[in-house]
């Protein structure tokens, strides 16, 4: 609380004294290239366009290895700047084509299922893309690329799609084709295949010592991409200074510069931003509190702050473990997890984390998913309804005692517990806890709010053993690959995996596992849908977990900025930024 009160007070007076006085430069102008903030005279040339946006963290690569196996190809906010991929997926979920010429689909055949489950997936490419030096990129790059990350001692997200890839062929510069060994409907959206400049790291991925390739400068100061820009500087620890590519596939970029600050302290970010140092920050950023008063106080100076919501879903998870669920006779039965679904107050959820920004979730298909139209009527609803929720919770054998607290019946026992929240994923997860704790103290619940301790938010045996119910969240770019895991019985995360496994509620439905696995092998949009509606009934009328909100962040920018103002996949299509 005190670092958030710090932050609003630092907003205020920095708002204050923005009012009274002018600015001494003209936003986002390069103090490089000019200090004096006199107007230009309309015969010289324009200004260079300089386009500054602030972040908070610092990759540690553009597009790579780090030393502990993960790639940061698609994850980073910077990527789409300098970098290009066989396709791009836009704010709202659909995928475009971008150094693919288009798509791959079924109808025209260059996604093609055979008899024996296996697939063949042919993408043909853009003719006229060069790398940054230069150098053409073709087929040949894209053969190198599934080499390197079908190898085992370079982990990272995308190795087991890696490992579907069984072999590929580059019949030509402009066509490169892939075998998988079965079918994954992820196959379409390039996911392993981050292309990779054959020309520059075969050399040296030959050679035998791997760590040297994965920490090669080539991923980092010395990268060279397809993007519109490329890397002009990186000075650790402060910024990175991308330069306009001017043979970039798509024409010429709008912008001179970009420079990409890295702020880690959200007054710090604010106090940027309003003193015209910064002409766009991206999430995450500053504290949603601190968003919606800067959005006050700025309402009438030119900045905007646009407040959206985004592909990742706030959920509570419910113990199903016997030997480890308090109570006994709580969550394990389904008249309860009914009841404490309806008994949850969704929509003051977000009026209180967002300021009413975000939307309530009943699933995990977002709103804006080209999925959600199809699908939607089949979702069991629980619209807050505490009465509805008692009657549920009598007939399970749970009523109110003398002291309103809740009684099991048969065994005299109480619903007393604690709701976890994971705070090393959740923003402000104590108090989310403490908002949900509330609505169920309705209920005669006696819920205590109980954050992670940040000492143990890393030990994956302590984070599956909540006894009642723990908030956290989940990335759902794609149903069937980001969010279903945690409902599969096989990923239940035990001693045998090490507690990995990405279910950690220890939720177990046979139908589930055979909806879940006839979606994996689902050709035709049709099929995807219906499959989807039947898992939709299933897991929701099981209520088997309680969606809570979509996640929204601010992103903060002053006119004359043209830029996606939509949280999901902010910059996805950076070529089309611009300021004026």
């Amino acid at each position: 609380m005190r670092v958030r009160g710090r932050m609003l007070t630092a907003i205020m007076v920095v708002a204050t004294l923005l009012a009274a006085c002018a600015p001494a430069t003209r936003p986002g102008e390069d103090p490089q290239s000019s200090g004096s903030g006199s107007t230009v005279a309309q015969s010289q040339p324009a200004a260079p366009k300089l386009l500054t946006i602030a972040l908070n963290k610092e990759p540690a690569t553009i597009q790579g290895f780090t030393s502990g196996g993960s790639s940061s190809a698609r994850g980073n906010s910077e990527t789409p700047f300098v970098h290009n991929m066989l396709v791009v997926q836009d704010s709202d979920d659909a995928w475009h084509p971008q150094l693919a010429a288009e798509v791959p689909n079924f109808d025209d055949g260059s996604w093609r299922l055979n008899a024996d489950g296996s697939m063949d997936v042919a993408w043909k490419l853009r003719p006229g893309v060069t790398w940054h030096d230069g150098t053409p990129f073709t087929s040949a790059d894209l053969l190198f690329t599934l080499d390197v990350y079908k190898n085992p001692d370079l982990a990272q997200p995308y190795t087991a799609l890696a490992k579907l890839m069984e072999s590929a062929t580059a019949p030509d510069p402009g066509t490169f084709t892939v075998h998988w060994s079965k079918f994954d409907s992820r196959a379409s959206q390039g996911l392993g295949l981050s292309p990779l400049p054959k020309h520059l790291l075969e050399e040296l991925y030959r050679g035998s010592d791997i760590e040297a390739f994965a920490n090669s400068p080539r991923f980092t100061d010395d990268f060279v991409g397809l993007g519109p820009y490329r890397m002009e500087r990186w000075e650790h620890g402060s910024q990175m200074r991308f330069t306009r590519f001017d043979s970039y596939y798509q024409g010429r970029p709008p912008l001179d510069t970009i420079i990409m600050r890295y702020i880690n302290d959200p007054n710090a970010m604010v106090a940027n931003v309003l003193s015209h140092a910064v002409d766009l920050i991206l999430p995450p950023s500053v504290d949603m509190d601190a968003a919606l008063l800067l959005r006050q106080q700025s309402a009438s100076n030119g900045l905007t702050v646009a407040i959206s919501p985004r592909s990742w879903f706030i959920y509570i998870e419910m113990q199903r473990r016997p030997e480890i669920a308090v109570p006994k006779e709580g969550f394990n039965n389904l008249l309860v997890r009914q009841a404490f679904s309806y008994g949850t107050n969704k929509q003051a959820l977000v009026d209180v984390m967002t300021g009413g920004s975000s939307v309530t979730a009943d699933s995990w298909v977002r709103p804006g998913n080209p999925l959600r139209a199809p699908v939607e009527s089949a979702i069991p609803q629980y619209p807050y309804d505490p009465n509805r929720a008692q009657q549920l919770l009598a007939q399970a054998g749970w009523t109110k005692g003398a002291d309103g607290m809740l009684v099991h019946a048969p065994s005299g026992e109480r619903f007393a517990s604690q709701l976890w929240s994971n705070t090393k994923v959740l923003t402000n997860g104590e108090k989310q806890s403490s908002i949900v704790a509330q609505d169920w103290k309705v209920l005669g619940a006696d819920f205590a709010a109980f954050p992670i301790p940040a000492a143990l938010d890393n030990d994956r045996e302590y984070g599956v053993k909540y006894p009642t119910a723990s908030i956290t969240n989940t990335p759902n770019y794609q149903s069937e690959s980001d969010w279903l895991p945690r409902l599969y019985s096989r990923n239940v995360a035990s001693q045998a995996n090490s507690f990995s496994g990405r279910n950690k509620m220890g939720y177990a439905n046979a139908k589930v596992d055979g909806l879940i696995d006839r979606l994996t092998l689902a050709v035709e949009p049709r099929d995807q849908a219906q499959i989807t509606r039947d898992l939709l009934q299933e897991v929701l009328g099981d209520a088997a977990y309680i969606p809570l909100y979509w996640e929204a962040h601010p992103i903060i920018f002053w006119n004359g900025v043209k830029a996606t103002t939509q949280t999901e996949n902010a910059g996805w299509d950076a070529f089309t930024w611009d300021k004026s």
